[in-house]
């Protein structure tokens, strides 16, 4: 039996893991279809966003998670549920599980993702609410000092015993990217990290056979960071802060969230565990140099081929065995 150690210089460039340059994020690194995302969520009432600027340290490393973990996936728009209210979709994304799921559709383009509504099924009941003005989420490319303003609009209805009441919702956003640098979060330490803030004003109101309904005006200010990184390809949403406060009528609510991308997959390919083969890789997870060991194989020819988790080929390599 013979053990061949081979060691890899993985070049940063290559992978988009490069230390104190400004993250750039264009249209190609949004979610492909099969991404799945969990979040996990956090105690939020002692954090802060820390400051803007260049080469700041986000540390969030130690977290305290509150037990709940919300997916995320983004799928083929064709197989959406009533994709016919909303034209223009090219990808959804899907929260949820079950039959307690919610609809997010999306056009993503070269230049932006716009939000053209939602779909929900949770509770036992289902509204569509479709954007007549639809809500920019991200413009391309995306960099620091990168800004945008956008106006919305919306509306969907519910019936309930014979009754049908029409919401409306209109709104703007306007988002700047004002920090980037270094993010620790419970999951690992991530050099490539630039932070966007959102900021949304949201006016809901309905309406019944004509007649607004004054008591459901309700306004929400809603703030929030989230903090980018580059993971081999894909603009992840690896830390996310929001603040929002909500006026019905004069009564305040005031809410403090976050959560942390807690695991990452694809449905590109089906990869046979490591854990089942003759290999042995160290150290796991590596940044810079990895030494593989390759046990029980016979003496010959192989080919070594790395790919990026989106199945491009950074390096192939015949070895001598």
């Amino acid at each position: 039996m013979k053990t061949k150690n081979i060691y890899l210089l993985l070049i940063l460039e290559l992978i988009a893991v490069i230390s104190n340059a400004q993250p750039t994020f264009n249209s190609s690194n949004f979610f492909p279809v099969g991404t799945n995302l969990l979040f996990t969520e956090v105690d939020a009432s002692n954090l802060t966003p820390g400051n803007a600027g260049s080469n700041q340290t986000y540390n969030f490393g130690t977290l305290v998670p509150n037990g709940t973990i919300d997916t995320n996936q983004y799928i083929n728009s064709a197989s959406a549920p009533s994709i016919g209210s909303f034209p223009g979709t090219n990808r959804v994304a899907v929260s949820g599980s079950g039959t307690n799921r919610g609809y997010v559709y999306l056009n993503v383009s070269s230049n932006s993702v716009l939000v053209n509504g939602i779909y929900s099924n949770g509770g036992g009941s289902t509204f569509t609410f479709v954007y007549s003005n639809p809500q920019t989420q991200f413009v391309f490319p995306t960099t620091f000092n990168t800004t945008f303003n956008d106006n919305f609009v919306g509306q969907y209805s519910i019936t309930n015993s014979g009754v049908t009441i029409t919401n409306y919702r209109n709104g703007t956003i306007n988002s700047v990217a004002d920090g980037y640098g270094t993010l620790t979060t419970p999951n690992g330490t991530f050099t490539n990290c630039l932070r966007i803030k959102f900021r949304q004003i949201i006016t809901d109101s309905a309406v019944y056979i004509g007649i607004p309904l004054p008591a459901s005006v309700t306004h929400t200010n809603l703030t929030s960071y989230s903090y980018m990184v580059n993971v081999n390809g894909i603009m992840i949403e690896k830390f996310t802060l929001s603040y929002d406060t909500i006026d019905q009528q004069g009564n305040l609510s005031y809410n403090k969230s976050a959560n942390y991308n807690s695991s990452l997959t694809t449905g590109l390919s089906t990869i046979t565990p490591i854990s089942s083969l003759p290999i042995e890789i160290s150290p796991n997870p590596a940044s810079i140099q990895v030494g593989i060991s390759l046990n029980e194989i016979k003496s010959g020819n192989a080919n070594l081929v790395i790919t990026d988790i989106n199945g491009r080929q950074i390096k192939k390599e015949t070895l001598n065995m």
